[in-house]
């Protein structure tokens, strides 16, 4: 018995010791076969327009790519851009791999600060693109790290042709863009042309874009077409902290919309928030169109300033908010705690026939004129007004508030914060499981306000507009439809 069990333990020590020689031979074949395969690791890229007499590879400051046309893009890679000017297009258009991102960022002092031969001037110049950029394929990120409201932008893009500013691929996505200037020549163009473009075919979701400075345009400051998100946290797309200004009037005829959705296509969950739309022309600043397929569903509009300061430049038909009567669906489109000031048309006109579900609650109306009541809201309760004209102005809605003087701090000087013992204060229906905090990022309090401020805390406000463009040759009037979607 006892000569059997020693044979039977050789048998098993041998065992071990083949096994443990295999093991060894095969990670060292590994580690070979690790060896001789290329590493891929994100990288670092540097664009300076003042590195002459380098070497022009991109491989650090002194040896820059002075132009983005010498720029080669990698999937996965980070490229700083110093402050400069830039004059050309600029195209991004490396193919796709999987969901790595190409960033492409404002040089800073956090980021670059240790590089070699760094100059803090590379962080606190602007990087002007004096051209039309355009990004392709998806997965871009174009950030200019500094800048909100209309100051401060790390990164200008200055198209001086009546072309798109920015464009973001066909049937791509996503796309990030924030802390970026986005102007054209001028709104009163002869063709009508786009801040921001991104129509596609094909559903796209994730486009965000945020502290961004879009004006001086032909026709629309943003086109979306066929955004399209699961939930609010897989959203279709995510514009916040935004300005839209001198948007509108070409003098081709084109209609015109700050923000214009999905003609002939769908869209849904987008989110609109602590935006200011100011002094532009145009069917509404949010429009949402007609034709085949455009089931418009699920918006959330909150915490948004809309202000004209010239009725006799500037103004929206048929309404503030409106969705296209040729719409094949108008669903789910939430407007909460707006404020509206000194808007030709004030009213919200969702006009697709068979439009349900929209609700419109805690808003605040001043110096608005009304040719028309609301429409096409199942739920409007909670909002508030005074000093507004026209026979459209809303009597008697669940619970109403009428002002009998301004609940707003200083409009005239861009100060849209409530007055502690306003008309607005505690007037609102909570809805803090959709939203906490007001347009300049204060909490709301257990007593909801109305509109997109609150009193206290940061000011809602925005600095007062700069010299405006001349009048157009005719006033705002309704849309026509929009072209089809196409790149």
């Amino acid at each position: 018995m006892e000569s059997q069990d020693l044979h039977d333990d050789i048998k098993h020590r041998g065992r071990q010791r083949f096994v443990a020689v295999a093991l060894v031979r095969l990670l060292a074949c590994v580690v070979f076969v690790l060896a001789s395969c290329p590493q891929t690791f994100a990288g670092s890229h540097y664009i300076r327009a003042g590195a002459t007499g380098g070497a022009n590879d991109g491989s650090s400051w002194a040896n820059a790519w002075t132009s983005f046309g010498s720029v080669k893009w990698i999937r996965g890679d980070t490229y700083f851009v110093a402050g400069g000017t830039y004059s050309g297009d600029v195209a991004v258009a490396k193919e796709p791999s999987g969901q790595q991102w190409i960033t492409i960022k404002k040089a800073n002092a956090a980021d670059n600060s240790k590089d070699g031969n760094w100059s803090g001037s590379y962080a606190t110049d602007q990087a002007v693109i004096s051209g039309t950029v355009k990004l392709a394929n998806g997965y871009v990120e174009l950030d200019g790290v500094t800048g909100e409201g209309t100051a401060g932008h790390g990164i200008k893009i200055h198209n001086p042709a009546e072309t798109t500013v920015l464009s973001l691929g066909y049937n791509s996505g996503p796309y990030h863009v924030f802390h970026c200037e986005v102007r054209g020549p001028t709104r009163l163009s002869k063709a009508g042309f786009d801040g921001i473009h991104n129509n596609n075919g094909s559903a796209q979701k994730g486009l965000r874009i945020g502290n961004c400075w879009v004006h001086e345009c032909g026709r629309n400051g943003i086109t979306i077409g066929f955004i399209v998100g699961t939930s609010y946290e897989d959203y279709g797309m995510l514009f916040e902290n935004n300005v839209i200004e001198e948007t509108g009037g070409n003098l081709a005829g084109a209609h015109s919309n700050p923000i214009q959705i999905g003609y002939a296509t769908g869209d849904a969950y987008l989110i609109i928030r602590g935006n200011v739309f100011r002094n532009n022309v145009g069917s509404a600043p949010v429009t949402y169109l007609g034709g085949k397929g455009s089931d418009h569903r699920f918006s959330r509009i909150y915490n948004n300033l809309f202000v004209i300061t010239d009725r006799s430049k500037y103004g929206c038909s048929p309404g503030v908010v409106w969705a296209h009567s040729g719409a094949a669906a108008c669903h789910k489109i939430e407007v909460y705690n707006n404020t509206f000031y000194g808007v030709r048309l004030g009213q919200c006109a969702l006009d697709t026939v068979g439009a349900k579900d929209n609700v419109l609650v805690n808003n605040v109306w001043e110096n608005c004129e009304f040719t028309g009541k609301h429409r096409g809201f199942a739920e409007e309760s909670n909002n508030g007004y005074f000093g507004n004209t026209g026979g459209g102005v809303p009597k008697g809605s669940k619970n109403q508030v009428n002002g009998s003087s301004t609940t707003l701090a200083n409009p005239g000087e861009g100060d849209f914060s409530l007055l502690p013992n306003g008309y607005a204060a505690g007037a609102g229906a909570d809805l803090s499981k959709i939203f906490t905090t007001d347009f300049a990022g204060n909490a709301r309090g257990a007593k909801w306000d109305i509109g997109a401020g609150t009193a206290g805390g940061r000011k809602c406000s925005i600095a007062k507009p700069s010299a405006a463009s001349p009048p157009a040759s005719a006033p705002a009037g309704p849309a026509a439809e929009s072209r089809p979607a196409g790149p």
